[in-house]
C-alpha cells in the first residue's frame, strides 16, 4: 500500500507553534501513514520561539538535599548505551538512537533509578563546548568551572511525585563532585525562566541565590536576528566559527 507524506505544511506548522516531537505532535503523527519517518525529521528540527535566555545559577546545596534523594529509595548515576535498551522499552522525550549519538558525542546521561527503573533522566553536558537546539550552527564555550544542563524528562507513568527536583538535586550533586560552581541553561519565555528558578528554589538552595541571565538570542521567523552578549559574565562564550573545533 502507498503511503504518502505528511508534508511540509504540517512541519511548519508544528515549528511555528513550536509543538515538541511528543504529545500532541506525536500523538497527530501516530494517526499518519509515514509517521516514524515524519516523527523522526521532526525531532531534528530547531524548534524556535522568537526570544531565548541562556543563563545561570550555582551549584551549591545545603547539606540536606543529599539525604532527600538517600531517603526516597532513589540511586542516581551515569547512565551508558546498554542503559538506552532499557529506556527504549518505557518513554522518552526523543528516541534512543539520536541518545545514543548524544553519548558517543560525550554528553552525559544522568539516570534516577527506583527498585531498579529509570523514573527520570537528564542530559549535561560538561563541555568546553556546547550547542542550544534553537541555533545548532552557533557554539558557546563554558567557563571551566560551568556545566550545561540540557534535557530533563520524568515518563508519564512517573509524573506528580516531585521527580523533576530530585533529578535537579542529584545533576547539582554530580556537577559540584566534578568540581563545577555554575549550571548554565536556556529558557524559551520568561515564565519558563521563572518555572526554572521555582524548581532551583525547591531544591532547598537559598533564597538569596539569583538567576542570572547572561545572553539573549532573538530570533525574525525561523530566522536567527541577532545575540544580546553579556560581556561582563565570562561563563558563556560565543565561539567564532573560524576557532571552533
Amino acid at each position: 500500500m502507498a503511503t504518502t507524506n505528511p508534508g511540509p505544511k504540517f512541519i511548519q506548522r508544528s515549528l511555528e507553534f513550536v509543538l515538541p516531537p511528543s504529545g500532541k505532535a506525536r500523538a497527530a503523527l501516530r494517526g499518519l501513514p509515514g509517521a516514524g519517518a515524519a516523527a523522526r525529521i521532526l525531532e531534528r528540527l530547531p524548534y524556535r520561539r522568537r526570544c531565548y535566555s541562556i543563563c545561570k545559577w550555582p551549584t551549591p546545596l545545603p547539606s540536606q538535599a543529599a539525604a532527600t534523594l538517600t531517603a526516597g529509595g532513589f540511586t542516581v548515576r551515569e547512565a551508558c548505551e546498554a542503559d538506552l535498551r532499557r529506556m527504549e522499552l518505557t518513554e522518552t522525550w526523543r528516541s534512543c538512537e539520536l541518545y545514543a549519538s548524544w553519548l558517543r558525542d560525550g554528553r552525559t546521561l544522568l539516570l534516577l533509578e527506583e527498585a531498579g527503573r529509570i523514573v527520570s533522566y537528564v542530559w549535561m553536558d560538561y563541555g568546553p563546548e556546547f550547542v542550544i537546539e534553537p541555533v545548532p550552527e552557533m557554539r558557546f564555550r563554558l567557563a571551566s568551572d560551568a556545566y550545561f544542563s540540557d534535557e530533563a524528562y520524568t515518563p508519564r507513568a512517573h509524573r506528580g511525585r516531585g521527580l523533576r527536583r530530585l533529578t535537579f538535586i542529584a545533576e547539582l550533586l554530580a556537577a559540584r563532585e566534578k568540581g563545577y560552581h555554575y549550571l548554565v541553561s536556556y529558557f524559551n519565555s520568561n515564565r519558563a525562566m521563572a518555572e526554572g528558578m521555582r524548581n532551583f528554589m525547591r531544591t532547598g538552595a537559598s533564597r538569596g541565590v539569583l538567576l542570572k541571565q547572561i545572553h539573549v538570542l532573538q530570533f525574525a521567523g525561523l530566522r536567527f536576528a541577532r545575540l544580546k552578549e553579556n560581556a561582563s559574565d565570562p561563563a558563556v562564550v560565543r565561539v567564532p566559527p573560524a576557532l571552533r573545533h
